[in-house]
């Protein structure tokens, strides 16, 4: 029973995997040949020595074929004329070899054996080549017709026991053709389910490769922004303190609360809310990844309407901590769209630097924390651990708490 084919797209991809195997055994066939012939031509002395010249003349074009074959397997575009060359390839071996029975003399002893050639031709269009099953039963039939035509042909075929040998001779080679057949059904069978063992366990794999990959990601991201989440934040923020402590610079954290986030979800429905997370936590990530030259800072949501962020600033820079935090604070107030409506979401930031309030990222973070409610309770949007402040360039609020953001124009675009 023939093998079914697979769909399109399946069958592209089975035969680009068969690509390989298809050129290896090109090659494979090319090299026998050469041999075959080298071995034969040695024969010829004894099995057409009548007729030797023109045998050898034969034997040239039996050279020429595998010789091109094989110049042909090593080109790029081999795939595309594998069928047409193999199969013309080895028609014209076997035409060879009949042509070498025609004209084998009365007294030559390949009139009576050479035949056997033609067996070692089908089998390797049979057993050694991926054409279709039709191309191969279609050269054989070519080479079974063409050698009865020359040993009905010969003048002794009537006048002796010629008839007996070609019946005999048809038998074994029709019975190589048809083990041949059978063989590429099985090994066609073989080849394709191995394909597609192949194909469902590479799949399997990938799929879990990706399964892997994105228990990972979830594991260090918030779902619902792609930022980082705490896990991942406490370990990349030990880094960036880590660096400060070598460098002599400042790990500065900024805490961020929005103001006033529950009425959006009860005003406009949670589908809004999330909406808005989303394009605050894509401001703030951009707001802290451009926030400092040649150090890409890093944020975080740490659940609810909690974002922070870390960064990496050297020693001449931390009067600038004000500045970067009103860029925040800019960005989170720019116009949100929801069904119609601008929303203006405002929020509370609290400061807080390494080595300035602590001896790690955790005591840092305890302390921003503790700066952003107090930022909630005077209504300043943002403010700065004691710290920071005595090194910031020019005060965030005045003595009411009113935030003032005179001289700390965020960069454009943000």
């Amino acid at each position: 029973m023939l093998t079914a084919r697979f769909d399109e797209h399946l069958e592209r991809a089975y035969q680009a995997d068969l690509l390989d195997e298809k050129t290896r055994l090109a090659r494979m066939i090319a090299v026998l040949a050469l041999l075959f012939n080298a071995a034969f031509h040695v024969l010829d002395h004894f099995a057409l020595a009548s007729v030797l010249p023109q045998a050898l003349a034969v034997r040239v074009v039996m050279v020429i074929v595998p010789v091109t074959l094989l110049i042909l397997s090593f080109q790029e575009w081999f795939s595309r004329v594998y069928v047409a060359s193999v199969t013309c390839g080895l028609a014209t071996l076997g035409l060879c070899i009949n042509a070498l029975i025609s004209i084998a003399g009365p007294q030559d002893l390949a009139a009576d054996t050479y035949y056997a050639g033609l067996i070692l031709v089908a089998v390797a269009m049979h057993m050694l080549t991926f054409v279709p099953m039709g191309a191969a039963l279609f050269v054989s039939l070519v080479l079974l017709t063409s050698y009865v035509s020359v040993e009905i042909g010969k003048p002794a075929f009537h006048t002796g026991d010629q008839a007996i040998v070609l019946v005999t001779n048809l038998f074994f080679f029709v019975s190589v053709v048809l083990i041949g057949v059978v063989g590429q059904v099985l090994r066609d069978r073989y080849t394709r389910d191995n394909f597609i063992l192949r194909h469902s366990l590479q799949r399997d794999v990938a799929v879990e490769e990706e399964k892997h990959r994105l228990a990972a990601y979830l594991a260090e991201h918030d779902v619902l922004t792609g930022l980082p989440n705490r896990l991942r934040f406490e370990r990349q923020g030990e880094e960036l303190v880590e660096q400060a402590r070598r460098s002599g610079g400042y790990a500065v954290v900024l805490f961020i609360d929005i103001d006033n986030f529950k009425p959006v979800n009860d005003e406009h429905g949670h589908a809004a809310g999330d909406r808005v997370l989303r394009i605050l936590a894509e401001r703030i990530g951009a707001a802290a990844g451009g926030a400092t030259a040649g150090n890409d800072g890093i944020a975080a949501r740490f659940g609810g309407d909690e974002y922070v962020v870390c960064l990496s600033l050297a020693a001449e820079e931390i009067g600038n901590v004000g500045f970067h935090a009103a860029r925040l604070a800019s960005a989170i107030q720019r116009g949100i769209d929801v069904r119609g409506h601008q929303l203006h979401m405002t929020a509370s930031i609290g400061a807080a630097a390494f080595p300035l309030d602590g001896d790690d990222l955790q005591a840092v973070l305890e302390v921003a924390d503790a700066q952003m409610y107090r930022s909630k309770q005077i209504k300043g949007e943002i403010s700065l651990s004691t710290g920071i402040e005595t090194r910031n360039r020019r005060p965030l609020a005045d003595s009411e708490g009113r935030l003032n953001f005179s001289g700390l124009v965020p960069q454009e675009g943000v």
